[in-house]
């Protein structure tokens, strides 16, 4: 039995990765989810990267993200915006030779990537006002999560960036940049 450290509070994203695991060591091992790992900090993934190295959990889903705060920017391009749009393209990436080549990026942290999975793709989500354009970003406090690229992004489009924990009250932000199931 082996324990998955994971922040949100489903494995939905990652069922399908865990069962087919099991299926492929033919019953001799399993993995239960540990969810909520690290949830109520501002950085969970890059808290769980670290527990992963000490040794605290043997496995956990970290999103692509949190890596780059940690020195690793192997998977910037998933991260680029407006770059992955629609899922179509998102699988055709995880299903090149992209994905391996990530991966490879977790051995400078001493980790072993397994497996680069689909998610939600990101929109902006304003409070007062639709996000249609660059214009739209300028001057607003955005709620960003974990990453140097939607930080770089917010910033270079003239908002404010601010670090944001998932499930928390948004006082006093115009605008969003979480994924909104994790934002519930």
């Amino acid at each position: 039995m082996l324990t998955l450290a994971d922040y949100e509070q489903s494995p939905a994203q990652i069922q399908f990765w865990i069962e087919e695991v099991q299926r492929r060591a033919g019953g001799s091992l399993a993995i239960q989810v540990t969810n909520r790992w690290r949830d109520q900090e501002v950085a969970p993934d890059q808290a769980t990267l670290a527990d992963v190295q000490a040794g605290k959990v043997p496995l956990a889903k970290v999103n692509a993200s949190a890596y780059d705060t940690v020195g690793i920017d192997s998977f910037q391009a998933l991260l680029a915006p407006l770059l992955i749009d629609n899922p179509t393209l998102e699988r055709r990436v995880l299903e090149s030779d992209l994905a391996t080549q990530m991966l490879a990026g977790t051995d400078e942290l001493g980790l072993v990537g397994l497996a680069v999975l689909p998610t939600d793709l990101r929109k902006p989500l304003g409070s007062r006002a639709r996000w249609c354009g660059a214009r739209d970003y300028r001057g607003v406090r955005m709620g960003v999560g974990e990453g140097e690229v939607a930080t770089a992004t917010v910033t270079a489009l003239g908002a404010a960036p601010v670090s944001t924990i998932a499930g928390e009250p948004l006082r006093g932000l115009d605008g969003l940049d979480l994924d909104l199931a994790k934002s519930r």
